[in-house]
């Protein structure tokens, strides 16, 4: 890990902590950040010389002593506030998949989600970007995490220089996936280190939620006494809610788990190719095909088919499957496109809908069985507005998005409400 370069002059750390200890105080009795008071208080916020400027492990918040002796007040806020934030809505603790499956991507999408809500505050003086890159669009204000991390997959901006040029090794690629890709590649602010999460067990994950939700929770109350509205992306971290895309991960995976362990030729193993040395996979690693059918009935919104184009993309590089064939129907299959492993990079690009008239299920079943495909699963998104009976005879596992009618009753599968985080 990079360490920030020293001044030759010794710093004063007794000054430097007091200023730290002012920053806190600062926000959590300013009527606008108050909200977040107890997040602040949780865990440790300490300095530390291996990080180049600030980190968070998603309890505990850490400060490079170098850096922030160059940054004013209004900026020191800013950064401590940054920190808060990633506690606050448990970027860490509740998207850990992400910064796995795409850490350069997800690394930027919660410091986007982060800044949105600073640079939101109508109190200027309280906080200041500190200088450099601090990534941020005004767009994105009010934006979940999921739905920045999926624009963002949709419209990925330029690595910045000395990506891909990290840790190189079996030890770099550990420590890469333990806390994501380096400040210098995403241009994101602080670092995001896994390695804490990736240590909890489900019962202190579940009791730090519980702990970061009562904080806000309780801050939230403070603030509307103050008269402060919530800001939305905080509002709907406190909702229990399922993630569609969590749910599609795992219902796809679990279509591979439980196979013979056993070594397979039908798809090569990618990732020692481009060394020209052909390796086998193991079966229980292959998926043969994945279906993905899109409702493109009037009622399915543009946003709704491109976070679910972009799902397929983010699934197309974590599984690798032999195939992904999508179907776009309404009261018919309108189009049918397939897709190998060297397209998966230009899945998003290659994406063409078609439709937009009513809704048959059946129609997707009945073109399945007619064409003779045999996929390993199906993933069906669809508003739920469908004919009262569901001929889905002879398809293989699937998984229904839903959109609209959250009592939509399928006759065979497992199904999911479709949401925005």
């Amino acid at each position: 890990m990079q360490v920030y370069p020293t001044s030759n002059q010794p710093l004063d750390m007794s000054r430097l902590q007091d200023r730290l200890s002012k920053a806190h105080i600062t926000l959590m009795s300013h009527p606008e950040t108050s909200l977040y008071a107890g997040v602040m208080v949780m865990g440790k916020s300490e300095f530390s010389d291996i990080i180049p400027t600030a980190a968070t492990d998603g309890v505990n918040k850490f400060y490079n002593p170098q850096f922030c002796a160059k940054l004013s007040d209004a900026q020191l806020r800013f950064v401590v506030l940054h920190e808060a934030l990633h506690v606050a809505l448990r970027h860490l603790t509740r998207h850990p998949e992400y910064f796995k499956d795409d850490p350069w991507t997800a690394n930027m999408a919660a410091d986007y989600v982060d800044n949105a809500i600073i640079m939101a505050l109508k109190d200027k003086q309280l906080c200041e970007p500190p200088p450099g890159v601090v990534l941020y669009k005004k767009e994105y204000e009010g934006w979940s995490f999921g739905e920045v991390y999926r624009d963002l997959q949709r419209n990925p901006p330029p690595k910045r220089k000395g990506s891909g040029q990290g840790q190189q090794g079996q030890q770099g690629e550990q420590q890469q996936q333990q806390q994501g890709s380096s400040q210098e590649e995403s241009g994101t602010l602080d670092h995001h280190d896994l390695s804490r999460v990736g240590e909890m067990t489900d019962d202190e994950r579940k009791e730090m939620t519980k702990r970061v939700e009562q904080a806000l929770q309780q801050g939230g109350a403070y603030a509307a006494k103050l008269g402060q509205k919530v800001p939305r992306t905080v509002t709907n971290s406190l909702v229990p809610q399922v993630d569609w895309t969590d749910v599609m991960r795992e219902f796809v995976v679990n279509q591979v788990q439980g196979r013979d362990d056993d070594i397979s030729l039908r798809r090569l193993d990618r990732r020692w190719l481009s060394m020209d040395i052909i390796m086998p996979t193991t079966v229980a690693e292959t998926v043969g095909e994945i279906v993905y059918a899109f409702d493109t009935s009037g009622s399915i919104n543009d946003k709704q088919i491109a976070e679910g184009a972009a799902e397929i993309y983010s699934m197309a590089q974590a599984v690798q499957p032999e195939r992904v064939r999508v179907l776009w129907w309404d009261t018919m299959v309108h189009c049918e496109q397939v897709f190998t492993p060297e397209h998966y990079d230009d899945i998003p690009k290659l994406l063409k809908p078609e439709g937009g008239g009513g809704t048959i299920v059946s129609s997707v079943s009945k073109h399945m069985r007619e064409a003779g495909h045999r996929p390993d699963c199906m993933v069906v998104f669809t508003d739920g507005y469908v004919e009262s009976e569901i001929d889905w005879d002879g398809m293989p596992p699937t998984l229904w998005v839903v959109t609209r009618k959250k009592d939509f009753n399928p006759p065979v599968g497992r199904v999911v409400a479709y949401n925005n985080d």
